[in-house]
């Protein structure tokens, strides 16, 4: 019986991926709703964007680093670098690495969970540089010597925080 549930519901995810894959344009893979979800459209739609305002040395934090590196052109680091056993302030950790930008996405359940709580205890310490609708954002990080941001970076934390919107499974 429990392998029979199991068959049943595979079946049942399959068709649900071969349906939502049927109506990929292929053609235009990023712009197509059947191909990705709304909040990986909006994470390669803000990669492309991220050379309006990163120097071509620039390191960024993310999520999904080959993916950005690939849509952005500039260097991705994996958000495993910002999670010491000691993550309670991630900026300077991340300064001492190099990392000097931080994409939040709504991709992987880390940048929920995790990231996000920590990047909204030092808010003050990001400068908000790009959006992109649905829930994915580009912060710099302030130099020390910088002082305080304009708090748009805690407000648009503050936001992201408020949807509990779980991250969607992706399709293979």
């Amino acid at each position: 019986l429990l392998v029979l549930l199991l068959v049943v519901e595979a079946g049942r995810r399959w068709n649900a991926d071969w349906r939502a894959l049927a109506g990929c344009d292929r053609a235009d893979p990023l712009g197509a709703p059947g191909c990705f979800p709304p909040d990986t459209r909006s994470f390669f739609r803000l990669a492309r964007r991220v050379p309006e305002v990163v120097p071509a040395d620039g390191v960024v934090l993310t999520a999904r680093e080959a993916t950005f590196a690939y849509y952005s052109g500039r260097t991705g680091a994996y958000l495993n670098r910002a999670f010491t056993p000691d993550s309670a302030h991630i900026l300077p950790g991340l300064e001492r690495q190099g990392v000097g930008y931080v994409l939040l996405g709504h991709t992987h359940s880390t940048e929920v969970r995790l990231l996000a709580p920590a990047l909204a205890r030092d808010c003050q310490r990001l400068d908000l540089l790009l959006t992109e609708p649905e829930r994915s954002a580009l912060f710099r990080i302030r130099g020390p010597a910088e002082g305080p941001g304009d708090l748009r970076a805690c407000t648009a934390l503050e936001l992201y925080r408020a949807d509990s919107t779980p991250v969607a499974r992706q399709r293979k």
